[in-house]
């Protein structure tokens, strides 16, 4: 987060493995802001983070603490970061829609894949020489890996209307349900107190499930 730079945890324990260390200052002496926005997990001891401040770091825990590599993109701020097929190239997504794939080993940007218009929310790769992104804009777009040609796109809303409907129906139902088992249980002259399954109570009442209804 804000002025909150990488720190690796184990569970359960109350300490960090792995606290990272800011670069040293610029070349006018003043500090360097660390804000990340994401991190990507490369290897188990090397992690990527991307930040709102422009900037692709790497991190070899087993090393030291400062980055091994840093990669400045200027005036961009990053949202998203994922690992590509080998531990030395990741694909960062920003702000403004762009999407760049990042050679670690060289220390700089190295291709960029065009079509998004807001910033970038998610990235991942396929097996198949494919990737995929999502934006702002509402658009998920299928990009070639290596020719960078975009392949498909299409408006999320299309995708996933009828899961929203899903999740407002299924909330529906719930809050009916809950309503009728108060209702049976009036009409039963119990409580919850008196601790009479559900079942029990629906063999008595005979009556129907309200969601087959719905």
């Amino acid at each position: 987060g804000e002025e909150n730079d990488l720190k690796i945890w184990k569970i359960g324990e109350k300490e960090p493995l792995f606290t990272a260390k800011n670069l040293p200052h610029d070349w006018l002496q003043l500090r360097r802001s660390v804000w990340v926005t994401d991190l990507a997990f490369l290897t188990q001891d090397v992690v990527a983070v991307c930040s709102r401040h422009g900037y692709v770091r790497l991190y070899d825990s087993r090393a030291q603490r400062r980055p091994v590599c840093n990669v400045d993109f200027e005036a961009k701020a990053a949202t998203c970061i994922t690992r590509g097929f080998d531990e030395r190239q990741v694909y960062v997504g920003f702000g403004r829609g762009q999407l760049h794939q990042v050679d670690l080993r060289r220390g700089k940007p190295d291709k960029g894949y065009k079509g998004a218009v807001g910033a970038i929310t998610n990235i991942a790769l396929h097996t198949d020489g494919l990737l995929v992104s999502t934006s702002l804009d509402r658009h998920i777009r299928v990009h070639a890996l290596h020719s960078k040609d975009l392949l498909y796109k299409c408006v999320l809303p299309v995708m996933t209307y009828g899961s929203e409907t899903w999740s407002l129906t299924m909330g529906l139902i719930r809050r009916l349900r809950v309503t009728q088992r108060a209702m049976e249980r009036a009409m039963l002259g119990v409580s919850l107190r008196d601790q009479i399954r559900n079942v029990e109570i629906r063999r008595r009442t005979r009556v129907t499930d309200i969601a087959q209804r719905v």
